[in-house]
């Protein structure tokens, strides 16, 4: 990570705006292969199987993440995942966030970002919203 944050020349003021609060952890190949024997099935790629070996190692109360593969794997572990669409109507419901700003940043998730909803999933989430207003 710290390389691909030097190459993208964002590695220092990351660290500024970071320090403290976001660390970089080392995942080894063993623990990739001990993740990829325990998730079988899931299709997980490596970046996943990593998500999962930092999960086990690190055990969050919530993992943030849109990847439903991943996140249905580590579901079958006993783990609270959320994805974005979830936090932000989390957002609102606590009042956070304002019902505009909501729908907002609903749309700019399901449409001006590289998130990938399906027509059910997009059905879904506009099912939820219409029936907060």
């Amino acid at each position: 990570m710290r390389a691909e944050l030097r190459r993208h020349l964002v590695r220092d003021k990351f660290s500024q705006l970071f320090d403290g609060i976001i660390r970089v952890e080392r995942v080894t190949l063993p623990e990739i292969a001990q993740q990829r024997d325990r998730l079988q099935g899931f299709g997980l790629h490596k970046a996943d199987l990593s998500t999962a070996v930092l999960v086990e190692r690190l055990k969050p109360n919530v993992v943030l993440t849109d990847d439903l593969q991943l996140r249905k794997a580590l579901e079958t572990q006993g783990h609270r995942v959320v994805g974005s669409v979830g936090v932000v109507v989390r957002a609102f419901t606590f009042g956070i966030v304002t019902r505009a700003e909501l729908h907002t940043a609903i749309d700019e998730l399901l449409d001006g970002s590289s998130l990938y909803a399906s027509k059910a999933f997009r059905k879904h989430v506009y099912d939820i919203l219409n029936a907060t207003d």
